[in-house]
């Protein structure tokens, strides 16, 4: 048992962390872009580049993107942009610091909060 308890031990420490298990996926369809398939979904964004790394834009019909995982889910509080909303007006709202809103959001510009666009999906609070 002490050996493979160690065993253990060497294999974290090369790998880190056990990966989290996709518990929600989707395939793909003609015409799909990514800000497209997190609104149909109601999830942001982020949580498809997140959960997909370089997956976003060059996506292709018939491939699998994970939509939910273990690890990482924004739901059940996401925000649609409306015309003439900023990061600023958006953290406001939910009562977070724009820290916290680029945090979740890796796909915003933080410095200057340009890439937004009315009918994006947001992650404004994480689940805990």
């Amino acid at each position: 048992m002490k050996s493979f308890t160690a065993g253990l031990a060497t294999l974290f420490a090369f790998t880190g962390a056990v990966s989290a298990v996709c518990t929600q996926s989707y395939v793909v369809q003609k015409g799909d872009i990514c800000n497209v398939i997190a609104l149909s979904r109601g999830i942001s964004a982020s949580q498809i580049f997140i959960l997909n790394p370089n997956a976003c834009p060059n996506i292709f019909i018939g491939q699998r993107l994970c939509l939910f995982d273990s690890a990482y889910n924004c739901q059940p509080v996401v925000d649609v942009i409306q015309p003439g909303d900023s990061c600023f007006s958006i953290a406001t709202a939910f009562k977070i610091t724009l820290t916290e809103l680029f945090s979740l959001n890796s796909n915003i510009d933080s410095v200057s909060c340009t890439n937004i666009f009315p009918g994006e999906v947001l992650c404004v609070a994480p689940r805990h």
